[in-house]
């Protein structure tokens, strides 16, 4: 071989050797996560570890949500199918169609159906153990039984528009459960690394990193069953359509009790799904007069003298008559709150700049979220208009044309209760009182409408239903028509809210009925007794 072709031949090879190279080189750091994921799939493994979902108490630890653990059976169809056809197995196919209650043709024809499943499930959520070492005894080899948690709710519809529910995956679709199900449900995958002898000699996540947690809620259980109770005796005496209780600690912003009534039992899968879901936070109302102390707080601010006499005898704005439903010529500021009179409390509204009213209502969180930690809570309605038309003006200081949740009804009280000062709501219990406080209103003012609604409830006042011997509360009433395919019509929302007690507010509440069915419709005829006993048993507590 001549020198010219063995210096061609070397030029070959290191040719080759540079394409070789540079091709190792691209793949080594230009590739490199693709070839990892590759070789990844093919020699890691990752099995489930079965964790059950974190716990979720009430304040005081007892238990509203936990995972029991039970036994599903699944069966390999593929296999199956392929080795049915042999005497010894459709025995044992038919002995198991008996235990589980099953026609055994229908058996076999669900095995047919679904021939090109590994893992087919025939029964979930198995509690029997005699019944399971009746199957295990049977020994098919192609039948597994799999250890797997259900969610068990104690207090069933008590607090299940609270605390919600998990689909059959375990998998939280409501309340608390879905809001906090990466909390509750953190972890339950572990992936290994084998080797070709199938040790596995790494893992590349490991469960003493994680955890599922438990959630403590600022529910107090036996708060909760009692105006769960109290709430359905009255929705079934005045036959309303469903009623809705918010009871708030005001020092501690914690949602001590939520009632929805009707409500569902999670523990139960026909339920009815209209009552599922919170209506606390996802639905709207007109506030009616339950939103009169903001505008007398506005009025009090602006420099109108509290005991100033205000003409209260009807009048008309653009063919709509303003009045009352009782007579009167002229109240003054506190009678016009205890009285709830509409002529007195939108004549107030037309003497002082409307946007002050408007910003009060901003102030104390109307049209803004409350921010609480449950799903789908709603923010409401205020228009947002620089101009207001003179019955628009009327009809907002009385609580019309503006739409709240309850939950932000709840909250102006909290306010109110904390003498003009918000501390954020929650449903989470607090294990400490170190919440930043934002100031909304000047105390003093805020004392004087304190003590204007506790005359809401003596004699000639609008809630003399809700006085509580020995405690002095301060109250206010509502009443509003309902409005049905966009027209009022007479049927009503009754409201009362409230504080308790004056000298020193701790709780809040809030009761609601929806259509009540008699002939008294008057929050502070059907609302108030309802408030009177549940705010009692609250005072009583002292939670």
């Amino acid at each position: 071989m001549n020198e010219d072709n063995k210096i061609i031949i070397l030029l070959i090879i290191i040719v080759n050797l540079i394409i070789i190279i540079s091709r190792i080189t691209f793949l080594q750091i230009f590739n490199n996560k693709f070839l990892n994921n590759k070789g990844n799939s093919i020699s890691y493994r990752k099995y489930e570890k079965i964790l059950p979902r974190g716990i979720i108490y009430d304040r005081n630890n007892k238990v509203l949500a936990v995972s029991v653990l039970t036994k599903s059976i699944y069966i390999n169809s593929y296999l199956l199918n392929k080795n049915i056809k042999t005497d010894a197995l459709k025995k044992k196919i038919f002995k198991l169609s008996n235990l589980l209650s099953l026609n055994f043709n229908k058996l076999i024809r669900i095995i047919n159906k679904n021939s090109n499943k590994k893992f087919l499930c025939l029964l979930k959520n198995v509690n029997n153990d005699k019944l399971i070492q009746s199957i295990i005894k049977l020994n098919i080899k192609e039948l597994y039984i799999k250890n797997e948690y259900i969610r068990y709710y104690p207090y069933k519809e008590f607090t299940s528009n609270i605390v919600g529910l998990t689909d059959i995956d375990n998998i939280g679709i409501e309340g608390i459960e879905k809001k906090f199900n990466n909390i509750l449900n953190n972890y339950n995958k572990n992936f290994f690394h084998k080797d070709k002898f199938g040790n596995i000699i790494e893992y590349k996540n490991k469960y003493n990193n994680f955890i599922n947690k438990d959630i403590v809620l600022s529910i107090d259980e036996k708060i909760q069953s009692f105006a769960f109770n109290k709430m359905h005796e009255y929705i079934l005496s005045n036959k309303s359509k469903y009623g809705i209780i918010i009871l708030t600690n005001i020092k501690t912003g914690e949602i001590l009790a939520m009632v929805n009534y009707p409500s569902f039992d999670p523990n139960n899968r026909k339920f009815n799904t209209n009552f599922v879901r919170n209506r606390s936070i996802t639905d709207l109302f007109e506030p009616g007069s339950i939103i009169k102390p903001l505008v007398l707080l506005t009025a009090l601010k602006y420099g109108i003298n509290e005991n100033i006499k205000i003409d209260t005898t009807p009048y008309n704005v653009n063919g709509y008559e303003i009045k009352d439903s009782f007579k009167s010529n002229e109240l003054s500021m506190s009678n016009i709150l205890s009285k709830s009179s509409n002529t007195g409390i939108s004549r107030i509204a037309l003497s002082i700049p409307f946007k002050l009213i408007v910003d009060c209502y901003k102030n104390f969180g109307v049209g803004q979220l409350t921010n609480i930690e449950l799903i789908g809570e709603n923010k409401g309605f205020l228009p947002k208009k620089r101009n207001f038309s003179k019955i628009e003006k009327i009809i907002l200081s009385y609580g019309y044309g503006l739409m709240l949740t309850p939950i932000q009804i709840s909250k102006i009280y909290s306010i109110i209760g904390n003498f003009g000062n918000y501390k954020p709501i929650t449903i989470l219990k607090r294990n400490n009182n170190n919440i930043k406080e934002k100031p909304i209103f000047e105390k003093k003012i805020v004392k004087k409408i304190i003590n204007m609604m506790e005359k809401t409830t003596y004699k000639g006042g609008s809630a003399t239903r809700a006085l509580i011997e020995g405690y002095k509360i301060a109250v206010k009433t509502g009443t509003v028509k309902k409005i049905v395919n966009k027209k009022y019509v007479n049927k009503y929302i009754s409201y009362i809210a409230g504080i308790a007690p004056i000298d020193d507010p701790k709780f809040s509440l809030l009761v609601m009925l929806d259509d009540p069915g008699f002939k008294e419709y008057y929050g502070g005829l059907v609302a108030a007794p309802i408030f009177k006993e549940i705010m009692k048993e609250a005072l009583r507590l002292n939670i």
